[in-house]
């Protein structure tokens, strides 16, 4: 482009930039640019890279309504396996594939039968989640043994280290004994880092027992609510209720009837008689 004084701007070109720009073409946009290979364009197969996670077909859509329902992750589920779901809306992602047949929000579409089969896989998962973490409390001790090992094995080679150094000749049998203790807290640290791995697995395996502990009570909850009464036993109750009620008479309606006796005895005589029911004490009846 010639500027105001006639010179030609060289800026644009010096920049980079090419001379399709003023034309209105955006030869950078990245969103023009084909993703190739050595075979050619990706058709729509070949471009899809996620599974789904109970047919493993291609698909790779998350929806916010599809979730995990034990940890609320989103998981990848096409659509003719959401179609086909016997529990809709009850999905499990692959950490807790276990639980597909076992844990359920909803729990009001399941009979009494499939509730107590659901309760009893529960419990014996929390059993065995218990040994485990019997297996995982000794590996934490042995994490903190390893630990103090080390540490002291740190503070002895540093005191070796500082009294070779005050020495002027070193002997070669005291090189040998602190490169081999080296190699030893290696290997302490790599037996640490492992149990420190384990120690996150704990961590993880009583979160899960308190979820299953938390899934028990639900369970528990439903299957009294099921069991508590039966409709014979309702009605018997119901039935007994109005029998109790149409015999027993309250002592109320067994005074107001000897009133209404003393009243017509009081009515056949024609005499002025003191009836302490009355009001007034004092009743007078006519012929």
């Amino acid at each position: 482009p010639v500027r105001a004084d006639g010179e030609t701007d060289t800026t644009a070109a010096e920049a980079g930039l090419n001379t399709s720009a003023s034309t209105g073409e955006n030869v950078l946009d990245p969103c023009k640019e084909k993703t190739e290979t050595m075979g050619g364009e990706l058709d729509a197969a070949q471009s899809v890279v996620g599974r789904c996670i109970d047919c493993a077909s291609q698909h790779d859509v998350y929806s916010g309504f599809i979730v995990c329902t034990v940890c609320r992750m989103p998981v990848l589920v096409c659509p003719s396996c959401v179609q086909s779901n016997p529990a809709q809306g009850e999905y499990h992602c692959s950490r807790h594939r276990d639980l597909k047949e076992l844990y359920f929000t909803v729990l009001t579409s399941f009979t009494l039968e499939q509730l107590q089969a659901q309760l009893a896989g529960l419990e014996e998962l929390v059993k065995d989640s218990a040994s485990h973490l019997e297996q995982v409390r000794m590996q934490e001790r042995q994490q903190r043994a390893l630990q103090k090992q080390r540490q002291y094995d740190a503070k002895r080679k540093a005191c070796m280290l500082h009294q070779k150094a005050s020495d002027s000749a070193t002997n070669p049998a005291d090189s040998a004994n602190m490169e081999r203790e080296a190699n030893d807290n290696d290997a302490l640290s790599a037996k640490e880092q492992t149990a420190e791995e384990l120690s996150i697995g704990a961590q993880l395996g009583k979160t899960r027992r308190r979820t299953l502990r938390k899934q028990i009570e639900r369970l528990q909850a439903r299957i009294a609510a099921l069991t508590v009464t039966t409709p014979g036993t309702s009605s018997s109750a119901s039935t007994n209720q109005a029998q109790g009620e149409s015999t027993v008479v309250p002592a109320a309606e067994t005074d107001n009837s000897t009133a209404a006796t003393g009243a017509e005895t009081s009515v056949a005589d024609g005499e002025v008689q003191y009836n302490p029911k009355t009001r007034g004490g004092w009743g007078f009846w006519k012929t």
